[in-house]
């Protein structure tokens, strides 16, 4: 529990870090290989095993207009990626916008914002997604295997 605790303390610096160490393992290879709902898996399988905890992780609606954000299947993607420490982390961000950086990191205040620019879908009633939600926030790993990121949810 300790470890926990320290875990959730740590800055986006040793978020970065933790990002770093897990591109280095064998667990990780770089879009195109890895889609983003495997790569976050196998994220937090790393994580789990690695660092004793599990993240939480965002599934983003596909966006409502296709035409200017295709996405990789040309009929608008959604988007899963893992939050850890209050920071959303990001292995295939560049999918969408090839100016992003190999591990997108951003704040989940700033997540909103920052994915409007390159296709994230957030509207308070969409008439498409689930009771009006624009993402789902799943808390274990396993349910990752439910949900791609090239299929409408």
């Amino acid at each position: 529990m300790i470890r926990l605790i320290d875990l959730l303390r740590e800055s986006k610096e040793d978020v970065k870090s933790i990002a770093n160490e897990f591109i280095k393992s064998n667990s990780y290879k770089p879009y195109p290989t890895h889609d983003c709902k495997r790569s976050t898996y196998e994220f937090v399988k790393w994580v789990k095993q690695n660092k004793g905890i599990e993240p939480n992780v965002l599934l983003l609606a596909p966006p409502k207009d296709i035409q200017k954000f295709p996405g990789v299947s040309g009929d608008g993607d959604s988007h899963i990626f893992s939050i850890l420490n209050g920071f959303g982390i990001d292995f295939t961000a560049k999918q969408f916008d090839s100016s992003q950086p190999d591990i997108k990191i951003a704040p989940e205040s700033d997540i909103e914002s920052q994915y409007k620019k390159i296709g994230g879908y957030y509207t308070n009633y969409p008439d498409w997604f689930e009771d009006g939600k624009t993402n789902l926030s799943i808390v274990t790993g396993k349910q990752i295997g439910r949900a791609s990121c090239r299929e409408r949810v």
